[in-house]
């Protein structure tokens, strides 16, 4: 992958930062990345369920089909306004959450239509539902048409040094990632298919990726590949190349999708000086490759190393979530090398090493 793809990540990544997007309120973020993908004139189409499938056909029809499906989410943790209780306005709180976005001061942007944004400020728990928030706007608005998607008060995109800084690269990294991989590969597809899929609704229980995988819309012949951004551990570290991710939380993943990756990872590596990359159970949180694998599909996942893992920093403050750059353009060369990996999967420099044993060991065992 050139510079010029690179730079396009970083562009397209910086678009959808602006767009708000928070579990059920993906309506704008879907416009923009189905524009993309038309002017991308890549085909797509939507499920009942709102999540887009792209399909870029191999060229070398399969039966059954053969190739790779990548995933992420279009949502973010944040809130919705639901009513309004005496002189304040509801808010529910939608995914993760860490328990001090929900103080008292904590500031929010509450959006109802894409070209207005009203700042507010958390007051209180509702008297009448301690699961609600009292919410204070500090600008007149007339608030109809409830529920009404709220986010935080957080960088919409900042690159600061070799940082990448946002309130959403949790999953918007992982949506940059798919279409930059997408555009470059439709201009020399692979042998066979890939796919990118944008869900919805990850962040309240993958339920996006659930309804979507139960469906048997994608063929199970297919590798899936979940795209994340995911808090850092031992092993994973913020500057050191992305994840290729063993597991979650819930799962261990697939070791021959897995080979995938490790195939490109290490064709990269002859290649590349600046490649590096990481492996990792990131037992963090749990992502969208154990919804594929719950209904049957092989798969495995990178991850970008998270710092401020759904706008939980320090101190206790709200803060936006940051990557390394250099991990974000490794894991999009990563991902563009993969969908040219298929047929290598029982091909990797470590499957060789345990295949075959040298005659004078074997003469000396015997």
């Amino acid at each position: 992958m050139d510079d010029k793809n690179l730079e396009y990540s970083l562009t397209i990544l910086s678009e959808l930062g602006h767009i708000p997007s928070v579990p059920f309120h993906e309506k704008w973020m879907s416009n923009k990345i189905k524009s993309e993908l038309q002017s991308l004139e890549i085909s797509w189409e939507e499920d009942p369920y709102k999540n887009i499938i792209a399909c870029i056909p191999g060229k070398i029809p399969s039966t059954p089909p053969q190739g790779l499906i990548y995933i992420a989410h279009m949502d973010h943790p944040g809130y919705e306004i639901v009513g309004i209780e005496n002189d304040y306005l509801l808010a529910k709180p939608l995914g993760g959450i860490p328990y001090y976005g929900k103080n008292p001061g904590v500031k929010l942007i509450i959006v109802p239509d894409i070209s207005v944004r009203i700042n507010a400020t958390i007051v209180k728990p509702s008297d009448n539902d301690p699961d609600l928030l009292l919410v204070q706007p500090q600008q007149q608005y007339t608030f109809e048409n409830f529920p009404i998607a709220t986010i935080f008060d957080l960088d919409d995109f900042k690159l600061e040094d070799d940082y990448i800084k946002m309130r959403a690269l949790d999953d918007l990294a992982g949506c940059a990632s798919i279409l930059a991989v997408l555009k470059t590969i439709s201009q020399n597809p692979p042998d066979t298919d890939v796919y990118g899929v944008f869900t919805v609704a990850e962040e309240v229980g993958l339920i996006g990726a659930r309804l979507l995988a139960s469906s048997n819309k994608l063929p199970k012949s297919l590798y899936a590949i979940s795209i994340e951004s995911s808090k850092t551990l031992p092993g994973a570290v913020i500057g050191s190349g992305p994840v290729i991710r063993v597991g979650d939380a819930g799962t261990t993943f697939n070791n021959e999708a897995e080979s995938v990756l490790v195939k490109a990872k290490e064709k990269l590596s002859k290649i590349s000086d600046t490649f590096c990359s990481q492996r990792q159970l990131m037992s963090g949180g749990v992502c969208e490759a154990s919804a594929f694998s719950s209904n049957g599909y092989k798969s495995t996942g990178i991850a970008y190393p998270l710092a401020n893992y759904h706008n939980g920093g320090d101190n206790e403050k709200i803060k936006s979530e940051y990557i390394h750059k250099d991990d974000f353009f490794n894991g999009v060369k990563l991902l563009h090398e993969s969908a040219y990996q298929i047929d290598e999967t029982t091909h990797t420099n470590f499957q060789r090493r345990f295949t075959s044993v040298p005659k004078d060991i074997i003469q000396r065992l015997s």
